[in-house]
Formats: C-alpha cells, structure tokens, sequence
C-alpha cells in the first residue's frame, strides 16, 4: 500500500472509531462535530479517558490528531464519509459548507493542510 493509501486507511480508521465509541455513549453520530469543536480528547462523564485505545494503531492516530486543530480534526472526519445524521443520512462536506462559514475551497485547502501534518507526523 502507498503511503497516501496508508494514510487514507489510518484517517478512516480513527474516524471510525471516534464515532463508534460517541455511539456507545449514547452520542449522535453528528454530535461527534461537537463533541471535536468543544472539548476533543475530554473524558465523558463515567469514563477515565475517552481517547486511549487499547490498539497502538489507534492511539498513535488519535496523538497525532492533537497536533492538529479541532476543527481540523472535525473536517477529516466528516470527510471519510462517516458521520451520520439523525435520519441516518450521511452527512458530507457539502452539508457542512452550508452549515458553516467555511467556503469549499477554506474546506479543501484545510484537508489539504492537515493531510499534510499528519503525513509528517505519522509516516
């Protein structure tokens, strides 16, 4: 797998995850973007930690998304395609555009930039 593949994978992965464990806290999916922009890696009542994985994969990810901004951190999630709305729809970087003051291009460039920090950080 090429490095840009590996990096997909590993985005894709952590994304998954942050998702999957707002799930099991009984968070909305699209809640996760709140959760990201207010407090990302603050421990929910009733757990010690919300960000230490027991999968070295993960937890290595999951560091260097702290080096990145919040809301950085909240666009590449988007981004994978997994954040759902309540209705179960997806919701893309499309929804977020309107939903923002984020133009396409902030958008883009901001993947772009942040793509970019992690590859230096993880590969």
């Amino acid at each position: 797998m090429n490095k840009i593949g590996y990096l997909d994978s590993l985005i894709d992965e952590w994304a998954r995850d942050v998702v999957e464990n707002h799930h099991k806290q009984g968070f909305y999916s699209i809640n996760v973007v709140e959760r990201l922009l207010h407090a990302p890696g603050a421990p929910i009542p009733g757990h010690r930690v919300l960000w230490w994985h027991k999968n070295r994969r993960l937890a290595k990810v999951s560091k260097a998304m702290h080096q990145i901004s919040p809301l950085d951190q909240m666009i590449l999630a988007v981004n994978t395609g997994c954040v759902r709305n309540e209705d179960n729809t997806g919701f893309t970087i499309k929804d977020l555009k309107k939903n923002s003051s984020l133009t396409m291009g902030d958008i883009r460039e901001r993947i772009r930039l942040a793509r970019g920090r992690l590859r230096e950080l993880l590969l």
